[in-house]
This record gives C-alpha cells, sequence and structure tokens, in this order.
C-alpha cells in the first residue's frame, strides 16, 4: 500500500491523500483537519499450511507440501475531526465500515470477503500510464481498536480532536488483485439454421443460401426422421458436393461423408465459432481464469485452450437455455431456470494440467462453440492479474 493515496474498503476512505486540502486554520472553533489516514500497513503475513507427522523413532518427523494459506493485513491510522462531536459520529462510521457481519451482509455470497482498495507508485509507463498500479485484496475485517485516553481526549466539544485505531483483516486467499479484470466478451452465436432436409440417396443437407465453407464445423440440435446422424455432434462440412445450398458432412476433418440411410425431411443445425486471440497478464503472478456462457437449450461442447490448459465441457440438451460457470476456485456449474449446481463432471482435461492458470506475459486463447442451438448475449471470460 502506498500511503501517498486512497485507501478504500466498503466505500469508506481509511486513507485520504486529500486530506491536507481539509485544513481549517485560524485556531477558533471549527478549525482543524477532517479525515482518515492510514499511518501504519502490514500486508507481508501469510501462513504457510502444511502437514507434519511422526512415522517413526528412526525417521523422526516426515513433512508435507507447503502451500500458501490466507494472508492477514494490518493497519493502523488516525481519525481527525474538527470538533469531538463530529469525531464520534465518524468514528461510529469507521467502526461500521470496518464490522465483519456488515461486511457479510453487504455481500453474502462472498461471505464477507470484501476488496480493499489500494494502489502502489510504478516506473512502467508502458504498462500504467497513471504511474501507479491500482490493486486489491479480499478481505474480510476481525473488527477495530482504539483507545479512548482521558488525557489524550479532553477538552470542550468543540475543539478539533484525533483518535488513533487500529485493524486486522483476514483475506479469501494470498492474492494480491488488479482492481479490474483483464476481460474478453463473446459475441452472440450465429442464430440456428432450421428447416433443412437431409436426402440419403446423396448424404447431403439441403439449405438454400446456407453460407458454409469446407472445413466449417456444424452440429444439428434437431433431426426428425432418417438414420446416419447425431444430436450434439460436431461435424466438419467437407468439399465433396458442397454448393450454395447443399453440403455434406463428415465425422472427420476433410473425410468421408456421413452415411445417411434414411431421409431427414426436417433438421436444424448451428455453425461452430471460434473466439481466438491474445491476452496479456501485466502481473508477476498466475491470473486465475473465469468463464461465463449464456448457451440455448441444445446440446453441444464447448472446447477451450486458455493458458496451461486444454479443456472440453459437455453440454446435454435440455429444454431452456443455460448459463455455464467456470469459476477461479474450481467449480463448473450450470444454471437452469434461475437455478445453479455444480456439474463437475462435464468438464475433462488433456495433459496434466487442469484448471487454467495465465502466465505473466501475452498468452493466446481459442475457445470453441458446438451447437447449444446458439450463444447468448453476455458471455465472457475473464481473470483478474495478481501480483503476489
Amino acid at each position: 500500500m502506498d500511503t501517498t493515496r486512497d485507501i478504500t474498503y466498503r466505500a469508506y476512505l481509511l486513507n485520504d491523500a486529500d486530506i491536507q486540502s481539509g485544513i481549517v486554520g485560524g485556531g477558533a472553533s471549527g478549525s482543524g483537519i477532517s479525515g482518515c489516514v492510514v499511518d501504519t500497513f502490514d500486508f507481508t503475513d501469510v501462513d504457510v499450511v502444511q502437514w507434519l507427522e511422526k512415522r517413526s523413532q528412526a525417521d523422526g518427523s516426515d513433512a508435507g507440501d507447503a502451500f500458501l494459506g490466507p494472508r492477514r493485513v494490518r493497519v493502523a491510522g488516525t481519525l481527525y475531526a474538527t470538533t469531538r462531536l463530529t469525531l464520534f459520529d465518524e468514528l461510529l462510521s469507521l467502526r461500521a465500515a470496518l464490522n465483519p457481519v456488515l461486511a457479510q451482509r453487504e455481500e453474502p455470497l462472498d461471505k464477507g470477503y470484501r476488496p480493499l482498495y489500494f494502489s502502489v507508485p510504478t516506473n512502467r509507463a508502458d504498462d500504467y500510464a497513471s504511474g501507479a498500479i491500482d490493486l486489491m485484496v479480499k478481505a474480510i475485517p476481525r473488527g477495530v481498536q482504539h483507545v479512548t485516553q482521558r488525557d489524550s481526549l479532553g477538552g470542550e466539544d468543540n475543539e478539533a480532536l484525533a483518535i488513533p485505531w487500529q485493524a486486522t483483516f483476514i483475506c479469501k486467499d494470498p492474492g494480491i488483485y488488479a482492481q479490474a479484470p483483464v476481460d474478453v466478451e463473446f459475441e452472440p452465436y450465429p442464430a440456428l439454421a432450421t428447416s433443412a432436409t437431409i436426402n440419403a440417396a446423396t448424404n447431403l443437407v439441403t439449405k438454400a443460401t446456407h453460407g458454409l465453407v469446407a472445413n466449417d464445423r456444424v452440429t444439428f440440435s434437431s433431426l426428425t426422421g432418417g438414420t446416419g446422424l447425431t444430436l450434439g455432434v460436431a461435424y466438419y462440412v467437407i468439399a465433396t458436393g458442397l454448393t450454395a445450398s447443399a453440403f455434406a458432412v463428415s465425422l472427420t476433418l476433410a473425410g468421408s461423408a456421413v452415411d445417411v440411410t434414411v431421409n431427414y425431411t426436417d433438421a436444424s443445425y448451428v455453425k461452430s465459432v471460434t473466439f481466438a486471440g491474445t491476452w496479456s497478464n501485466r502481473g508477476t503472478y498466475l491470473g486465475k481464469f473465469n468463464g461465463l456462457f449464456i448457451v440455448g437449450a441444445g446440446a453441444g461442447t464447448i472446447s477451450a485452450t486458455v493458458g496451461d490448459s486444454v479443456f472440453t465441457i459437455t453440454v446435454p440438451a435440455s429444454t431452456v437455455n443455460r448459463t455455464i460457470r467456470v469459476k477461479d476456485d474450481k467449480v463448473l456449474t450450470f444454471e437452469e431456470s434461475s437455478v445453479e449446481a455444480p456439474q463437475m463432471s462435464r468438464i475433462a482435461f488433456t495433459g496434466d494440467a487442469t484448471w487454467p492458470l495465465i502466465d505473466p506475459g501475452d498468452t493466446s486463447y481459442s475457445i470453441t462453440f458446438h451447437g447449444m442451438a446458439g450463444l447468448g448475449a453476455g458471455g465472457h471470460m475473464w481473470f483478474y492479474e495478481q501480483y503476489a
């Protein structure tokens, strides 16, 4: 933390960088200084969690791997007011801001861990034109302490006064994060193509001005009559038989056409869409991935290469649209009809890496949506740059 800049918790200004501008001079009633400042802080205390097991007299002790536990933040400051009356009013406001019960009521889903906002100066002008890195920790206060002493709080009610205070916070995790996320939004998925027919004699899907090209992928959301195709499977469009109003599909890239043995009288499908690019992690630590996908009622898959992870989410058919969340605390949930539930069995990882972590610097990403009758507006993925 930099005490020359604002420090805020639950909208209360713990450290007012402009406090000097509020001084009222003259020495008369109502003169003095008003506001709150942080005088000292320490956020270096992070627990190291490890198990220790007595094995035998011969072997002594066996210690497990070390990992980081909660972070503690200790802050001490001074509260100023131009009168005793306003000081004690402001003291009540400070106590309310640093009350753990009120912090939890403010955001129950976060269990009271609210952002403690601060900033530090930097010489990385290319990354931070303002000359400061805006940071936060997710913290819950253990309360605020202050001591009332007669010799320091004497005087008349209309005289200026100051009182020292101190507080301790417990953080949700040891991370120190950027205040704003690195965010990628997904454009709504292409509309579902309906009223197609499929001829068993030619294996061709007939759909006027379908707009597809070879190697595009399509997923069927409904099939009426016929045999040979499967709902929810992503097929490749092949060059064989491809015209402006007809196409055939294969299970493999540039492979043989799927054999349709009985005509389909009606079919609906949606083209797969890939969002790919590069995003930058300016932090000095790994960023933790979050994703939110608004999908339709059809079956399909979401295939992603993000950070050090390759994963696939299998989405079954439903009767309603769904909201799928990939959370940075290693939880996958599906929300249907306003009910959110874990669906851990529907995510599969390729290779050794599991939940995505974003390395510092520039890294590429690619996410492909197959089927699901489309992707609704509001989907995005993000991570917070991390500095510890």
